[in-house]
């Protein structure tokens, strides 16, 4: 029995050395602040939407899954402070970042950080 044991322990650190070495993932940080160029977010009211483009470092060989984290947010105090930020156009080479606000919603500045992982 205890001859069984090594290859099993030695198998089982090789599976997971394989798993866990074919993981990729980068991160960064994104910002949207009133007064550039396009940027809507603090004036009028309605559906209004600003666009980053994010482009990764070394592009992935496949499409990699993305999470978003809002970590700042500065309302305008006449206004709601609504927003919704999500991704599309994901590829292997970046994605872009929607932030919308609607309604009365005045939003002077947002951001935070995205992680994209894939195996």
């Amino acid at each position: 029995m205890k001859y069984l044991f090594l290859p099993i322990v030695v198998l089982f650190i090789l599976a997971t050395s394989l798993t866990y070495s074919q993981v990729n993932y980068q991160t960064g940080n994104f910002a949207a602040v009133a007064g550039t160029s396009g940027y809507t977010l603090d004036k009028g009211t309605g559906d209004r939407i600003f666009v980053i483009e994010i482009k990764f470092d070394k592009p992935f060989t496949t499409k990699p899954d993305i999470q978003l984290n809002v970590n700042m947010v500065e309302g305008d105090k006449t206004g709601d402070l609504k927003y919704d930020v999500q991704t599309s156009f994901i590829t292997n080479e970046g994605f872009t970042i929607k932030i919308k606000t609607w309604g009365e919603g005045k939003l002077k500045a947002i951001g935070g950080s995205w992680f994209a992982i894939t195996k």
